[in-house]
């Protein structure tokens, strides 16, 4: 058949949100490799069926060496709405992984305004936190150095939406510098993200879907976070929910004790000293920030039920 030599010319229209506004020629032939938005490969027969009408767009990939490599069909962006979660539609943040968060918008410290549609086709790094969560803030030299690594690089945005008033805020970053724009007063943001607990990061691809949700104490985030904006700028076209690094997601309460492994700590959890007494969630804040240093440590009763024994650090 003449699809066996035939080289078809493919012109497309890529999404504004993450893609250039011209049209681009891709020479295919029956030899080019099709896939669905599954990434299920597809046939030359079902490749030219589903794409003589409208409501499609065709996504070609490049290797390294900008070497045509596959091509994937969706659905049109234009032909399909903007499917949004609202804050009612999911429990916490982690339900949000390959979904569309809900939309924001707010100014930062120094006034620089954001929301999502200036922030389409960006990588987007969001970290929940607030000045009195230790955690929060035992983790910023590590983000600051992230933030310098992705410096010169603008398709990355770090942004940082704090429960803190701004005065208090700019008042912190005197006593410690923090390198991500910050969004001061940002309760209403983390009420739409659900976030469960603090810290919380969040990393937006730039097709506006989350791919990763990292939670709690983490010891490595720095590592975490730089693998996770390397895989979301090196995605080309939206990916299948396959391809989405799940791994990232972090189950609160984790029942390993290693410190070196992460541990989500929120005000539902049960905390107890090493007597057994149950610590409240306010308390438990002041410890951590009362300048002394504490363990914690993942534990579960004999019915199961887990808890966090923390205990103080010998000097």
């Amino acid at each position: 058949m003449l699809k066996n030599w035939c080289f078809v010319s493919l012109f497309f229209l890529c999404n504004v949100a993450w893609s250039q506004h011209t049209p681009l020629e891709v020479p295919l032939n029956s030899s080019t490799v099709f896939k669905n938005a599954q990434g299920e490969i597809i046939s030359f027969d079902d490749f030219m069926e589903q794409t003589s009408g409208i409501g499609h767009e065709m996504n070609p990939v490049f290797d390294e060496n900008n070497v045509l490599k596959e091509v994937i069909v969706v659905k049109s962006s234009v032909a399909q709405a903007r499917n949004v979660l609202n804050p009612g539609e999911f429990a916490n943040t982690t339900e949000l992984i390959d979904q569309i968060p809900p939309d924001f918008q707010g100014e930062d410290i120094y006034g620089k305004f954001y929301d999502t549609e200036n922030l389409a086709g960006k990588v987007v790094v969001l970290k929940f936190w607030f000045q009195a969560c230790k955690p929060c803030l035992d983790e910023i030299p590590e983000l600051n150095q992230l933030v310098a690594q992705y410096r010169d690089n603008p398709e990355v945005v770090f942004l940082a939406p704090s429960l803190d008033k701004k005065a208090s805020i700019l008042s912190f970053l005197q006593r410690m510098p923090f390198n991500y724009s910050i969004l001061p007063d940002a309760r209403k943001i983390a009420h739409n993200y659900n976030v469960p607990g603090y810290p919380t990061h969040v990393v937006i691809n730039r097709f506006g879907k989350v791919n990763n949700v990292y939670l709690g104490v983490n010891y490595k985030i720095k590592d975490k976070l730089s693998l996770a904006i390397d895989f979301a700028l090196s995605q080309i076209t939206p990916p299948p929910v396959s391809e989405i690094q799940e791994e990232a997601i972090v189950e609160p309460n984790p029942p390993a004790a290693d410190p070196e492994e992460e541990l989500f700590i929120s005000p539902a959890s049960v905390i107890k000293d090493e007597e057994g007494n149950l610590i409240p969630f306010g308390k438990f804040v002041e410890m951590m920030n009362s300048g002394k240093e504490y363990q914690l440590i993942a534990q579960k009763e004999e019915n199961g039920n887990e808890y966090v024994l923390i205990k103080p650090l010998e000097e």
